[in-house]
């Protein structure tokens, strides 16, 4: 599974979001996420696929789409310890 859908399921799964509501180009605004759910969000991804994230280091806005989100959060795993090129889902 790519970080994509893992981040999409997450989404989905805590959020109650249909996971066709979330789309590359869908903001996080649209979506009804404000500023608390994106740290939420990350707190998730910290747990849920074991990524080594700070929430200062993902940067996301409400006018952030889905798309640059998952790109920020890639980013910031890239700069952990934990290089995305190499993460695969857990089992």
């Amino acid at each position: 599974m790519s970080l994509h859908e893992s981040v999409r399921q997450c989404m989905s799964q805590h959020f109650n979001l249909p996971v066709e509501s979330i789309t590359a180009d869908a903001t996080l605004n649209d979506l009804g996420m404000d500023s608390l759910a994106m740290v939420e969000l990350v707190c998730v991804l910290k747990e849920e696929l074991h990524l080594n994230l700070s929430e200062a280091d993902v940067v996301v806005s409400p006018d952030s789409t889905f798309d640059q989100a998952v790109q920020a959060v890639q980013v910031a795993a890239s700069a952990g310890s934990v290089p995305v090129a190499q993460w695969t889902a857990p089992a």
